[in-house]
């Protein structure tokens, strides 16, 4: 294990480079992109009163992970890419605002939520700087960093594998949510998925504040009914943007107000 460092804004999440290489310079620009993606995302889910975690850098890692039960993330990529670092992170702080862990059945909706999280809040980086006028230039070209947050997660969302939404609850085979259920991580799907709640997100940015109470939907039940439970359970400001999203899995029963 590396030095640790507290993030300045947010010092109950601390970061574990890994080694001692860096230049203080570089570690500081580093620290600091992985405190602004904190930053806007703290206007959405309730990040400063998280209590502790630790972010730690690991390229012996085939993939970011989050390890909840221990409060530690693991971000599997170089610490100067920051990037790659903080959509990385988004995905996995998504993760650690959940409330404990999601029923298998909707896993795969977690998933494609926490792949949402890096298309929403990215964006907002590349602006965050661009406001404060902070441009980081890359060394090698001079060009101003900031833009490089929003065209990474534009790049990204190429991968998108497209399928029909409303088949998940209206097929009577179910068998693209059942292709889901049995395996939460397909990545092009769950990129498509995010890539259509993106404008509902946008539209009602609101609707994060339901995510933490996804792992309070209990097991067992369909995914409509799922979905209408996880309304229940949410704050009255998310139930539009969650029937929102409840009509793009193609759901037709009406839901509380």
């Amino acid at each position: 294990m590396g030095k640790l460092t507290n993030l300045k804004s947010f010092p109950q999440f601390s970061v574990d480079f890994g080694d001692n290489s860096s230049s203080k310079t570089i570690t500081e620009s580093a620290l600091f992109a992985l405190d602004s993606l904190l930053y806007v995302m703290n206007l959405s889910l309730p990040i400063q009163a998280y209590p502790n975690a630790l972010i730690a850098f690991s390229l012996h890692h085939t993939h970011p992970v989050c390890y909840r039960e221990s409060n530690l993330i693991i971000l599997s990529c170089d610490k100067n890419k920051w990037n790659q670092a903080t959509y990385q992170l988004a995905h996995e702080i998504c993760h650690l605002m959940i409330s404990g862990e999601v029923v298998s059945e909707l896993c795969w909706l977690e998933e494609s939520i926490c792949e949402l999280s890096s298309y929403f809040f990215l964006p907002k980086i590349t602006k965050y700087w661009l406001r404060l006028g902070r441009s980081n230039n890359i060394e090698t070209t001079k060009q101003n960093y900031a833009p490089y947050f929003e065209s990474y997660v534009i790049a990204d969302q190429e991968k998108v594998e497209p399928f029909d939404l409303s088949l998940l609850i209206s097929d009577p085979n179910a068998s693209e949510l059942n292709s889901l259920m049995n395996n939460y991580d397909l990545r092009k799907k769950n990129a498509y998925i995010a890539v259509k709640l993106l404008p509902i997100f946008k539209k009602y940015p609101k609707t994060w504040r339901a995510i933490p109470f996804l792992s309070k939907i209990p097991s067992g039940l369909s995914f409509s009914d799922s979905l209408v439970k996880w309304i229940e359970l949410s704050p009255i400001e998310a139930h539009t943007g969650l029937q929102k999203m409840a009509e793009l899995f193609g759901a037709s029963m009406p839901f509380p107000s």
